[in-house]
């Protein structure tokens, strides 16, 4: 016939042609159900809905994960536990693209790989090499004539064991204290 179908009742249930089968169940005041081969799939709550299983976005079906085509907007916290691959990446609240973190410490670890900076590297505060370091033209200090300055105002140059090599001139400005043997060839 013509016109809308209306159901009245404070729970409805749509079942399947042989009753076995549950289709959608609806809740007043309360949420909506929908099923697929007797499995709740979609179920709306007060705060907007869960979805069980993959869900298909703009034409794409996850497996797993969700791709989502525009721009998405998270108000709280996102949490990329298996990791996350980001293009284009811009952490932290501000435009400048800092990466905090919580603690204040942030660890780059390519499990045992290289981690490449390919651009400019600026360090406010200490640097710390632990396992040594390999320097391409070599600019240490605060100021631009190559020097190499300590907080105690020594400097230890040790090859534990090995030779201490300079290959050009040696300028000392200073007292020098020679301890140990001196070859001059």
């Amino acid at each position: 016939g013509t016109g809308g179908l209306k159901i009245f009742g404070n729970q409805i249930e749509l079942l399947g042609s042989t009753a076995g089968e549950t289709l959608a169940k609806f809740t007043e005041d309360g949420g909506i159900e929908l099923y697929d081969d007797n499995t709740k799939r979609i179920e709306t709550t007060g705060l907007g809905a869960t979805v069980f299983g993959d869900l298909t976005v703009s034409g794409v079906t996850t497996s797993a994960r969700l791709l989502v085509t525009g721009i998405s907007t998270f108000t709280g916290l996102v949490d990329a536990n298996g990791g996350a691959h980001i293009d284009n990446l811009r952490l932290g609240i501000d435009a400048d693209n800092d990466i905090t973190t919580s603690s204040g410490n942030l660890t780059l670890d390519s499990a045992g790989g290289t981690v490449e900076i390919n651009d400019n590297l600026t360090v406010d505060g200490l640097l710390d090499a632990n396992a040594g370091a390999h320097i391409d033209n070599l600019r240490l200090g605060i100021d631009a004539d190559n020097d190499i300055t300590t907080s105690s105002g020594n400097l230890t140059l040790d090859s534990t064991g090995g030779t201490v090599e300079v290959n050009d001139n040696l300028q000392v400005d200073g007292q020098t204290d020679l301890n140990g043997d001196i070859n001059l060839g």
